[in-house]
């Protein structure tokens, strides 16, 4: 049979409303009014890019989305079932992310398959930052770190997580494996890290350690996509 993936970076997907809401009556709403059902923290994503996500999602009809930046399971939930008429079933397991932002998978509720989600969200990752390895040539952000916990070297992990969404047939055959990675950013406001560089590369790492690891154990191929569409084969 054809299994049709797809890989989308959702950028900041929330959508947990503060009230219930019928998914008919969405399309009665504006941007404005959607706006106006979000959490006091957080802001919903404008209604106007969910349903053009939803649109790209119907038309393309994959069979798993693999999906990054989505705020929290709740949101992904959601998302099915306000905009895809709940096709799908939802995975996610939460990373390390500080903004809340997650990698997940939308999965057809119709595939003959069992499927399991594995995290990897403890996986160590130990680097060290410019002004760790030179703190006298880099000596004023080696001060300004101080005011930050960023932690020791040893103990760092993924910033985000890089999950695997395992698929078995009827008699329990692992029969695919599908890595979603979506490394460290350029991201660095406090300028420890310049590009991100530093942690993208310990991260680049631990995925090809990782994608081993899971080689080995289920001995199939194993798809590896990153957050912005690329596909490879390591």
């Amino acid at each position: 049979m054809k299994f049709k993936l797809m890989t989308y970076n959702v950028q900041d997907l929330f959508l947990k409303t503060a009230f219930p809401i019928k998914s008919e009556y969405l399309h009665t709403l504006s941007d404005e009014h959607w706006a106006m059902l979000g959490e006091a923290d957080q802001e919903l994503k404008p209604l106007s890019k969910l349903k053009a996500l939803a649109q790209i999602i119907l038309h393309e009809d994959p069979d798993c989305v693999c999906l990054c930046e989505v705020g929290g399971l709740t949101a992904l939930s959601n998302f099915n079932e306000f905009f895809l008429s709940g096709a799908y079933v939802a995975y996610l397991i939460p990373g390390n992310s500080d903004r809340g932002i997650e990698s997940g998978f939308l999965l057809k509720k119709s595939l003959p398959f069992n499927a399991e989600l594995q995290t990897n969200r403890h996986w160590p990752v130990p680097f060290q930052y410019l002004h760790e390895e030179d703190s006298e040539a880099y000596s004023v952000t080696a001060l300004m770190a101080e005011a930050f916990n960023l932690g020791a070297s040893e103990k760092r992990r993924l910033s985000r997580d890089i999950p695997v969404l395992h698929l078995y047939d009827s008699q329990g055959t692992c029969i695919l494996s599908v890595m979603l990675a979506h490394l460290k950013s350029g991201y660095d406001p406090q300028g420890f890290d310049q590009g991100g560089q530093k942690r993208r590369a310990a991260e680049v790492k631990a995925l090809i350690v990782i994608y081993q690891k899971l080689q080995a154990e289920k001995w199939n191929d194993h798809l590896v996509y990153d957050a912005h569409g690329g596909v490879y084969r390591l």
